[in-house]
């Protein structure tokens, strides 16, 4: 029987000016001629690991407002053109905060035209990076951490209030983050923003990056190279080497890179368990890792004429890395002390994987195909020895290993035609995924596992919008079949294994009252478990706690509907959530 919860995910961001209360801080950002600073990133951080809390953007009067704030916390203010400002984060009103040129980044920059840098379009964010102070940025991970409604943190890019995207580069999906490192920050034209992904897109995102690229110019061998020196803790580093040979539409590409990273971490964890006692559990823990980067990519483009192009490229990584935690740990039964446990805890793990990309673009008269193909192999070794001590009971040493192989087959074409005052797109999608997982323990209380998942998935979409003079309307409709097969020991267990068919309608209707531009969103979308969640080999964390997936999950389904205003500096989006 299916429960369905109503529940009001609430206001997701308003930047209408609102009182403080006593754990709201407020502020106003200017530049140096104290002129307000809209489209501002403003994210709030827990210390000392700088975890991300929440975050914000600020309004065309530059004002911004975050809530629930506490002790060890900062604000982090980054902004396209300025220096990224962090201060303590205190519940008042700040005032006016004064951001300052990034003079290094300005000095080099020619700007052309009277065009905004971000702008709003459609359910999108678009910013400009050509011609503007972010083509100085570095890389498209660098850009990415300073455009308005994105997060990064470390390697990890958030978009506010969606989670992590789906990241596009020129039409064809990023499935290996270490290409936002290898893209520079001058060869991108602008990126896009998509918080409500329509039927093109598979129906778990919640928000996609579409990243546009300068189209290149000349012919002839090119060569550059980056190297990053840094300290955080200790000292790291990353040296890449990118070649280009280009002539008459044939483009061949190549780059070497090597990475290497340490840090360390310190955290406190307290853990209730509530039965016919109160069993409480106190661990405190340092932990230190080293990781390095091997990697390779070799690849074309062949460009026949302004209408037809195709490309590939295989790409290589490898990435060994140690981890090397120090915890202790104690028991209470109602508050009284009944054992200590001191853990040292060493994982090594290397991982392989091979990607194989290729794409189409074609145009015959109105009509236009894009069509893209991917293969991934990955394979991943880990071994882990623990060994820990108790006071009050015996101790205990042994190891672990766990293998892990991943196979991806993907596929996805779009076809695309001018129709009536809009477009008519539709298309399909498929995606084949074979996963094995042996986990292995020379020990009792760990049973060793050997699981498989086979997936098979399958989609069709259609949309199509249309513009009305200042209406502009858009209906899509996605079918996804999804065939999950689950196995033990090479026994198919058909309580885990899944088959799904639904439908996923989506609608958008933007229009004007007056000065106000409104938009209105429907959506439908869907949340299934990460292959981590549904894996049933257990984790050692110590003698009283274990970790394990469920292979029993199921996904969940949710339908959003939400609508933006926008009047001037002031613009407003109410979402509501079913969730079933």
């Amino acid at each position: 029987m299916k429960i369905i919860k109503k529940l009001m995910c609430g206001l997701l961001f308003t930047l209408l000016p609102m009182y403080a209360t006593s754990q709201t801080l407020r502020g106003k950002l200017v530049d140096e001629q104290n002129n307000p600073l809209p489209f501002v990133n403003v994210v709030l951080q827990q210390l000392p690991d700088t975890s991300f809390i929440s975050g914000c953007i600020s309004n065309a009067d530059g004002v911004f407002e975050l809530s629930n704030i506490s002790d060890n916390q900062i604000i982090r203010i980054s902004s396209i053109g300025y220096s990224t400002l962090v201060l303590a984060a205190q519940p008042i009103d700040m005032g006016s905060i004064q951001l300052t040129a990034a003079t290094e980044e300005l000095g080099e920059v020619v700007v052309k035209g009277n065009l905004a840098i971000t702008r709003i379009k459609n359910d999108a964010l678009v910013t400009t990076i050509q011609n503007s102070p972010l083509e100085h940025a570095g890389t498209a991970n660098d850009v990415l951490g300073r455009i308005p409604g994105v997060i990064r943190n470390g390697k990890s890019i958030e978009v506010l209030g969606k989670g992590a995207p789906l990241i596009y580069i020129n039409g064809r999906q990023v499935r290996n983050v270490s290409e936002l490192d290898q893209l520079s920050s001058n060869s991108i034209k602008d990126i896009e923003v998509i918080t409500t992904p329509g039927a093109q897109y598979d129906a778990s995102v919640n928000s996609v990056i579409r990243i546009k690229t300068v189209k290149p110019v000349g012919e002839g061998f090119s060569f550059n190279n980056r190297t990053l020196l840094g300290i955080k803790y200790y000292l790291y580093g990353l040296e890449e080497v990118n070649f280009n040979y280009r002539k008459n539409g044939f483009d061949l590409f190549g780059m070497l890179e090597y990475d290497n990273q340490r840090e360390r971490q310190n955290n406190t964890m307290f853990q209730n368990t509530y039965s016919h006692e109160l069993i409480q559990q106190s661990t405190t823990s340092k932990r230190f890792s080293q990781s390095q980067l091997y990697a390779a990519k070799l690849g074309m483009n062949y460009t026949f004429n302004e209408r037809h192009s195709l490309g590939f490229f295989y790409d290589f990584s490898f990435r060994p890395n140690n981890i090397h935690n120090n915890s202790t740990t104690t028991l209470s039964l109602d508050s009284i002390l009944q054992n200590e446990l001191t853990t040292v805890d060493t994982v090594e793990q290397a991982v392989f994987q091979h990607l194989v990309s290729g794409y189409y673009n074609g145009n015959w008269g109105k009509w236009q195909l894009d069509i893209n193909a991917d293969f991934l192999w990955n394979n991943q070794a880990k071994q882990q020895h623990v060994n820990e001590v108790a006071t009050q009971t015996e101790n205990r040493m042994f190891i672990t290993e766990n293998q892990v192989g991943s196979r991806l087959y993907a596929t996805k074409a779009v076809v695309s035609h001018p129709l009536w005052q809009g477009k008519l797109s539709f298309g399909t999608e498929w995606s084949f995924i074979r996963r094995e997982d042996i986990y292995t323990s020379s020990e009792m209380f760990i049973m060793d596992s050997n699981t498989k998942l086979h997936e098979d998935n399958g989609a069709g979409f259609i949309e199509l919008s249309q513009k009305f003079g200042k209406v502009s309307a858009m209906v899509g409709l996605r079918y996804e079949h999804v065939d999950s097969r689950y196995y033990e020991d090479g026994k198919k267990m058909d309580e885990q294994s899944r088959i799904y068919d639904n439908l996923f309608p989506s609608a958008m209707l933007s229009f004007p009252i007056n000065n106000v531009r409104m938009r209105l969103n429907y959506t439908r979308k869907i949340t299934r478990p990460a292959f981590s969640q549904l894996n049933g080999n257990v984790q050692y964390i110590n003698r009283y706690t274990y970790q394990s997936g469920n292979p029993y999950l199921r996904p969940s389904y949710r339908d959003y509907v939400s609508l933006l205003g926008n009047y001037r500096w002031l613009t407003c989006m109410i979402e509501l959530c079913l969730c079933i």
